[in-house]
């Protein structure tokens, strides 16, 4: 099976060209859920499988600091989705949706100069309460 890889801004360009798509913790930046749904949707072809994670730091003591981070070096607006905002986006075009946590497979290495995460704590409550895998497949049609 060929492989064809795109990094774009927009996949309009795409119909239904694709049986599988990933998106890796890029969620966060997108403000209007409905139409990136309505996006991948036209870019799948029938039961094609969009892959998305995300990382939930809502909850996270150090979402300020995460926060003021992504302001300072990022161009995009970080967005603090909730899990279901995600899902309803997704069910609405008629997709079927899984999720899973994103668990650790092993030693969680740290960093004497860590700067995303201000305690250890904080860095191993997002590890193992806050990371999430979706799989949506698109509808038949």
């Amino acid at each position: 099976m060929p492989l064809s890889y795109f990094a774009t801004t927009s996949i309009a360009q795409f119909s239904q060209k694709f049986n599988i798509a990933t998106s890796i913790s890029v969620i966060y930046l997108i403000s209007d859920l409905a139409a990136h749904a309505k996006e991948i949707k036209a870019a799948l072809k029938p039961e094609g499988v969009y892959i998305a994670t995300f990382s939930d730091y809502r909850n996270n003591p150090s979402m300020k600091n995460i926060e003021k981070i992504i302001r300072q070096f990022g161009t995009t607006k970080m967005n603090l989705h909730m899990l279901d905002d995600i899902a309803s986006a997704f069910f609405a075009e008629g997709f079927d949706v899984q999720v899973r946590r994103m668990l650790p497979s092993g030693y969680i290495p740290l960093d004497k100069n860590e700067r995303w995460f201000l305690t250890t704590e904080d860095r191993l409550h997002f590890e193992y309460e806050e990371a999430y895998m979706f799989r949506m497949v698109a509808p038949r049609k």
